[in-house]
């Protein structure tokens, strides 16, 4: 790539999806290095390498065609990517924090970037990334906190190893077991960063209960982005769900969804779920943050079960700063992971959709996202469990 470091001197767990497609009036244009099977108001990611340098200016583009709404399954008001671009340019000078680019204007199908005079290298991207390297650290950091046990739990696609892990109550007498799943899809970042400060940063009323914890549910996509997701491989022999990990609970079928089911059951006979929750990233849109947490549709489930589940969605919106969308959307045999906690293991399930570009930060109106913002979602979602379920186990 032009003006950029080569792969083999990049860190491990960081790669360069960006592709330089032109150039316009001076400036180099880049896109986002993704294969034509993804549109641009579906999965992205854009991480380009900067070298040091006086300021400089680039276009960056999105790609133009979309996929149509499927029946059942539209997100509100999905558009291209592009729409919202401008509030997500991020700049890592080596070593530091994300910032937000404010010096971005909204071009058609992207935006004009004007970049600072570097005096080191820096990464620059669309959102912000959650690296491997990070990943392997948390790991690390938590096969040394006497409180966690990380287990090999399996192997993904590509044999990259797949991590469960567990933290018993530190109280005599446990209130019971939540249920957490992170990144089935590549390049949805967020749910990386709110999970990793979740299990760094638990409450103390976290004590009393049990956490089983995925926290990384498609590591190949993670190491190597789309080229490692089997959702965009041309899988023939899972054309049911082409590959994607979170339609591939109904039964579990892939490697990942296999062992996760299998570490999921084997922590619920030791103790019973509470609750599940699977974090995602939501979509794109102008009208609407794409955040927000998803119910049943009506009927699906057991009507105690279902008003618990309505009652703990409206709490937990007082509790967790993202946008108080209750997406009435599971189906009960979906072939997510959701529908397959609450199917297997008799416990209410839900996925939290974390805004891509907008946070709701309590007092004020939305506005764009930072990596502390991702961060602190953690600790706030394992105090809203906590909370709903502090007077003892529900039944159903």
């Amino acid at each position: 790539m032009n003006g950029c470091l080569s792969l083999s001197r990049l860190p491990v767990g960081t790669f360069e999806c960006a592709t330089r497609l032109d150039t316009r009036d001076g400036r180099p244009v880049f896109g986002p290095d993704t294969p034509e099977s993804i549109p641009g108001n579906a999965q992205y990611v854009f991480l380009l390498h900067l070298p040091r340098g006086e300021a400089r200016s680039l276009d960056i583009v999105w790609p133009h065609r979309e996929t149509a709404a499927r029946p059942g399954f539209d997100y509100p008001h999905n558009t291209n990517f592009s729409e919202v671009l401008d509030q997500v340019i991020f700049l890592q000078p080596h070593g530091e924090d994300w910032e937000r680019l404010t010096s971005v204007r909204r071009r058609p199908h992207g935006v004009e970037v004007d970049l600072p005079a570097l005096d080191q290298p820096a990464w620059l991207s669309v959102g912000i990334p959650y690296f491997a390297c990070q990943y392997e650290t948390l790991l690390r950091d938590l096969e040394a906190d006497p409180a966690w046990g990380v287990l090999r739990i399996g192997g993904s696609a590509q044999g990259r190893p797949l991590h469960g892990c567990l933290r018993p109550a530190r109280t005599d007498d446990s209130r019971g077991l939540f249920l957490l799943t992170a990144y089935q899809h590549y390049g949805e970042w967020t749910g990386l960063h709110a999970i990793d400060a979740l299990m760094r940063n638990l409450p103390p009323e976290a004590d009393a209960f049990s956490w089983a914890v995925v926290p990384c549910m498609n590591p190949d996509g993670l190491y190597q982005g789309w080229r490692g997701d089997l959702m965009h491989r041309g899988d023939a022999l899972h054309e049911a769900h082409g590959g994607n990990i979170n339609r591939a609970w109904n039964p579990p079928c892939l490697p990942e969804s296999i062992a996760a089911a299998e570490f999921f059951r084997g922590a619920a006979q030791e103790e019973r779920a509470l609750h599940a929750l699977d974090f995602h990233m939501g979509w794109s849109s102008p009208n609407h943050s794409g955040g927000g947490l998803t119910v049943y549709h009506k009927g699906e489930i057991d009507p105690a079960m279902d008003a618990h589940l309505r009652q703990f969605t409206e709490a937990f919106f007082t509790g967790v700063p993202i946008q108080d969308f209750a997406w009435e959307h599971s189906r009960l045999n979906g072939p997510g992971a959701t529908p397959w906690f609450t199917r297997e293991l008799g416990c209410p399930a839900q996925t939290v959709e974390f805004s891509r570009f907008q946070a709701h930060l309590p007092g004020g109106p939305p506005q764009p996202v930072s990596t502390q913002y991702y961060r602190n979602l953690g600790p706030q979602i394992a105090k809203a469990l906590c909370t709903a379920y502090a007077a003892g186990i529900k039944t159903y």
